[in-house]
């Protein structure tokens, strides 16, 4: 199934590589359709994301894949319309402290512009 949205989230306080095990949007009859590190995902010979690091650092290259999970769903995602999405890691936090309201959000639209 190809999907029709995407949500990048970068957690800078992380210092390498994160797992994400689980992606589940809240509340909301949206699946997603995966739910990868974007360094992990662009390294697979059959990456199961239509984005990849190259095209993520033509946009911002102060991005860092290691610590950016992109998460894929099977419907569009609304515009003006609040998500709550729960990521379960399969990493132990590096400070459960430094965890904020402060972190990047990148929403991919099906024709890869970046908003």
């Amino acid at each position: 199934m190809i999907a029709t949205s995407y949500i990048m989230i970068v957690f800078p306080i992380f210092p390498s590589l994160i797992t994400p095990f689980t992606c589940t949007l809240l509340g909301s009859s949206v699946a997603s359709t995966s739910c990868i590190n974007l360094n992990t995902a662009t390294g697979l010979s059959i990456n199961p994301l239509t984005i990849n690091t190259t095209a993520v650092n033509n946009i911002n290259p102060n991005i860092d894949a290691t610590t950016t999970i992109v998460v894929s769903f099977d419907n569009t995602l609304l515009a003006s319309t609040s998500y709550s999405l729960q990521i379960v890691l399969s990493d132990n936090l590096p400070a459960i402290g430094a965890l904020s309201k402060s972190f990047e959000m990148y929403v991919i639209s099906g024709s890869g512009i970046m908003q």
